[in-house]
Protein backbone atom coordinates (compact mmCIF):
# COMPACT_ATOMS: atom_id res chain seq x y z
CA UNK A 1 0.00 0.00 0.00
CA UNK A 2 2.82 2.26 0.05
CA UNK A 3 2.32 3.51 -3.75
CA UNK A 4 -0.94 4.56 -2.43
CA UNK A 5 -1.76 8.36 -0.68
CA UNK A 6 -3.16 8.23 2.22
CA UNK A 7 -6.87 8.87 1.63
CA UNK A 8 -6.42 5.73 -0.26
CA UNK A 9 -4.67 4.01 2.24
CA UNK A 10 -7.17 4.37 4.76
CA UNK A 11 -10.04 3.89 2.16
CA UNK A 12 -8.61 0.59 1.55
CA UNK A 13 -8.18 -0.22 5.66
CA UNK A 14 -11.53 0.43 6.32
CA UNK A 15 -12.73 -2.27 3.77
CA UNK A 16 -10.17 -4.91 5.56
CA UNK A 17 -11.64 -3.98 9.11
CA UNK A 18 -15.26 -5.31 8.75
CA UNK A 19 -13.65 -8.63 6.98
CA UNK A 20 -11.37 -9.00 10.12
CA UNK A 21 -12.46 -11.09 13.06
CA UNK A 22 -12.59 -9.57 16.31
CA UNK A 23 -9.72 -10.65 17.42
CA UNK A 24 -7.71 -11.48 14.02
CA UNK A 25 -4.19 -9.52 12.84
CA UNK A 26 -3.55 -7.37 10.21
CA UNK A 27 0.18 -8.31 8.87
CA UNK A 28 1.87 -5.16 7.23
CA UNK A 29 4.88 -5.04 5.73
CA UNK A 30 7.88 -3.08 7.56
CA UNK A 31 7.44 -0.38 5.49
CA UNK A 32 3.93 0.54 6.09
CA UNK A 33 2.69 2.39 8.35
CA UNK A 34 -1.32 2.42 9.72
CA UNK A 35 -0.72 5.83 12.18
CA UNK A 36 -3.19 7.50 9.91
CA UNK A 37 -5.92 4.57 10.57
CA UNK A 38 -5.15 4.21 14.16
CA UNK A 39 -9.19 4.33 14.37
CA UNK A 40 -9.48 1.46 12.45
CA UNK A 41 -6.38 -0.67 13.48
CA UNK A 42 -3.96 -0.65 16.77
CA UNK A 43 -0.19 -1.61 16.75
CA UNK A 44 0.45 -4.80 18.33
CA UNK A 45 3.36 -5.92 17.19
CA UNK A 46 6.55 -4.95 14.63
CA UNK A 47 3.96 -5.01 11.74
CA UNK A 48 1.44 -6.71 13.07
CA UNK A 49 -2.08 -4.65 13.43
CA UNK A 50 -5.56 -5.52 15.32
CA UNK A 51 -8.76 -4.02 15.13
CA UNK A 52 -8.88 -1.00 17.17
CA UNK A 53 -11.34 -1.24 19.92
CA UNK A 54 -15.15 -0.58 19.16
CA UNK A 55 -17.63 1.92 20.62
CA UNK A 56 -15.01 4.83 20.81
CA UNK A 57 -12.56 3.27 23.50
CA UNK A 58 -9.15 2.70 22.58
Amino acid sequence: MIYFDKPTQLGVVERFAPLLAADGLLFAGHSESLHHAAHVFRLRGKTVYGLAARGGAA
